[in-house]
């Protein structure tokens, strides 16, 4: 048992007792099991997708760093500037 024949293949064997436990099973028809209700998961991407199908861009000037929205109709808008980072003292980019 165990045998490799190449490093995709291998021997496996079944003792001369057991195949004759599995050959004297009752042959009963497969009943198909019933799957779980659907349950809707959240949604991963979630933080990807905008609402108003916008495009998100991000601007990085020296230390500055603007995250931004742009729907091709309007200029862009900042949708965050790090301003709660700055105001906490932390580099947040």
């Amino acid at each position: 048992e165990g045998y490799k024949f190449d490093k995709n293949h291998n021997l496996t064997v079944a003792l001369y007792p057991r195949a004759k436990e599995l050959a004297d099973l009752e042959a009963v028809e497969f009943q198909q099991p019933t799957p779980p209700p659907f349950e809707e998961k959240p949604n991963a991407m979630e933080w990807l997708e905008d609402s108003n199908q916008r495009d998100s861009f991000v601007i990085r000037e020296g230390k500055e760093t603007f995250v931004n929205w742009w729907d091709a109709k309007n200029d862009p808008i900042v949708d965050y500037d790090g301003a709660r980072e700055k105001d906490a003292g932390v580099q947040w980019c």
